[in-house]
């Protein structure tokens, strides 16, 4: 019982962390928000373009604008992911299963997408928009998913090894 209550605060602290991180790059106004995304995309031409090294600062920044929108959708998506799995595994520690294990991750980070999207209306030069929250929504039903089925098939395997010790006894 001390390790799953141990596991619980775990999982409990990675989500809220995870949840004031979302939070915290959502109240980047617009100009920040850009500088962070375009840093992330020179980053990426750096590890996947030999040539990068060799532009000019010019056209590494034309680079780096070239994938602002896939670096920006692709952290959307993996952001909601995690946070996807974390609800998920959290809520699976209580011993919930089935489908209200899954809709009840699902929901959660749902409602978490919609929240952070409204609160983008607030930012300067931000916006809410309804394809993040879908995408968002996308995130977390795969991160949810993946512990979902992780979460059956370790209940799956603990069934049969209670089942086999069940029949060596005998």
């Amino acid at each position: 019982m001390k390790k799953k209550n141990a596991a619980r605060c775990v999982i409990a602290a990675c989500t809220v962390i995870l949840l004031c991180a979302i939070y915290i790059m959502s109240a980047e106004p617009a100009k920040r928000s850009s500088e962070m995304s375009l840093s992330v995309g020179r980053t990426i031409g750096k590890i996947i373009n030999p040539d990068f090294d060799i532009m000019t600062a010019s056209e590494q920044t034309e680079y780096a604008r070239s994938i602002d929108r896939p670096v920006r959708k692709t952290a959307h998506f993996v952001e909601f992911f995690a946070l996807g799995a974390l609800l998920c595994a959290g809520i699976a520690l209580w011993d919930v299963r089935g489908a209200r294990l899954i809709l009840t991750a699902a929901a959660d980070g749902v409602i978490f997408a919609v929240l952070d999207e409204l609160h983008q209306l607030t930012v300067p030069g931000r916006a809410g928009m309804t394809s993040d929250v879908l995408l968002d929504t996308a995130g977390v039903l795969c991160g949810a998913a993946a512990v979902f089925a992780a979460v059956c098939a370790s209940d799956a395997a603990k069934k049969k090894r209670s089942g086999q010790n069940a029949r060596e006894s005998l």
